[in-house]
């Protein structure tokens, strides 16, 4: 749980130093990744698979979210300076996507909070929105890093999120 956790925050940190503009849909689809492969992986794992999983997730989450996705050799040069080569990436990405039936086409929370907002307060962005956006992705992030997190349906923890946040914007109304 310890080392998940270490995880989570270095892969928040890699995002926020390489990326230009910081994207919480590509740090969510990463850590999704992660904690599916993790899931899924019959074996024991090194220190080092970690670090190689979790440079190959936002890899992967990456070239899925963003328009200028994060290259191999930024990844290698500024996450891993010099630790893994291209290759040892290239092919843990086959593992992980191996693993997924090479399908990515699922929602993030970030996806599913969007969702929700849509449903709840319309179409139309306002500043109140986009505070509550923020405020409940900030919320998931934090909930993220508890070992039981993944034990709930994604729009469970969403809608927990949104809950607590609406409720701590109202409260600080009063």
């Amino acid at each position: 749980h310890k080392t998940r956790a270490r995880m989570l925050d270095w892969i928040l940190e890699v995002l926020k130093g390489l990326q230009t503009v910081f994207s919480i849909r590509t740090y969510l689809r990463s850590v999704i990744l992660m904690d599916l492969y993790f899931k899924n992986s019959p074996r024991v794992l090194s220190k080092e698979d970690i670090h190689l999983i979790g440079v190959t997730c936002i890899f992967i989450g990456s070239k899925y979210e963003d328009i200028h996705n994060i290259g191999i050799s930024v990844l290698i040069e500024n996450a891993c300076h010099g630790k893994f080569l291209p290759s040892q990436i290239l092919d843990t990405e086959n593992s992980i996507l191996s693993s997924l039936g090479f399908c990515l086409s699922f929602p993030t929370e970030a996806d599913l909070l969007d969702f929700y907002l849509v449903k709840i307060f319309g179409k139309g962005e306002n500043l109140s929105i986009i505070e509550t956006r923020n405020k409940t992705l900030s919320v998931i992030t934090k909930i993220l890093f508890e070992p039981t997190s993944r034990e709930f349906f994604p729009s469970i923890l969403v809608l927990g999120a949104l809950i607590v946040t609406i409720r701590g914007i109202h409260r600080s109304e009063e």
